[in-house]
């Protein structure tokens, strides 16, 4: 348990980088294209990763935090509004209402932007990395033998999209051993070791279910 709370909180941590990431890579060519709602909506996009940035800052902890949180939900939201057909726009008012401690809400967000049409706007790669967060996300609530299968299936499709990441892959390998399919958590350790032959949590991974 303590290994896959690790890596959990590693696919969590990059969200926030992950979501400004894309906001160079794929939404200021979709909106310079699409006219000046668009632009409008990345500007509310800007204002929501900022806004995101500033509630995880360690000077914003406990009421401070969520009230700038809460700002970056309606940022997102008046995103949404002008392009609801953009996943980045829904991403990015999932991590904000992850910050506010509403797994559930934040869950359905990203499904939403993995959903059609807003999941059309997604690169291989993007997808991928989004399965990868709903996959957290469905660990983090704990709900059970389903919410572990949920994550495995999204875990599967990330990795075909993108077989090279080790955090993805030793936590699909955690979520077998959890699933009592030991054969193929030792092959998914196996993988995340070939990929990094330094990655402690692989290693401890391995070594467990092998003992």
């Amino acid at each position: 348990m303590e290994i896959l709370l690790t890596l959990v909180m590693v696919v969590l941590g990059l969200g926030l980088l992950w979501a400004v990431k894309m906001l160079g890579s794929t939404v200021a060519g979709r909106t310079r294209a699409r006219g000046a709602s668009r632009s409008q909506a990345r500007r509310h996009f800007v204002n929501a990763a900022q806004l995101l940035a500033k509630s995880r800052s360690p000077g914003n902890a406990g009421a401070v935090g969520r009230k700038i949180a809460r700002e970056a939900v309606a940022e997102a939201d008046a995103a949404i509004l002008l392009d609801p057909k953009d996943a980045a726009l829904h991403i990015v008012k999932s991590l904000a209402l992850q910050q506010l401690g509403r797994p559930a809400a934040a869950l359905r967000s990203l499904t939403t932007a993995l959903t059609k049409p807003a999941s059309r706007s997604l690169s291989p790669s993007e997808r991928a990395e989004a399965l990868a967060k709903r996959a957290s996300l469905f660990l983090e609530q704990g709900k059970g033998r389903r919410g572990l299968d949920l994550a495995i299936a999204d875990l599967e499709e990330s990795l075909s999209l993108k077989a090279d990441n080790v955090d993805v892959q030793c936590m699909l390998a955690n979520c077998y051993e959890k699933n009592g399919q030991k054969v193929k958590a030792v092959a998914a350790y196996q993988k995340s070791l070939a990929l990094d032959p330094d990655f402690s949590e692989a290693k401890k991974g391995l070594s467990k279910v092998e003992s």
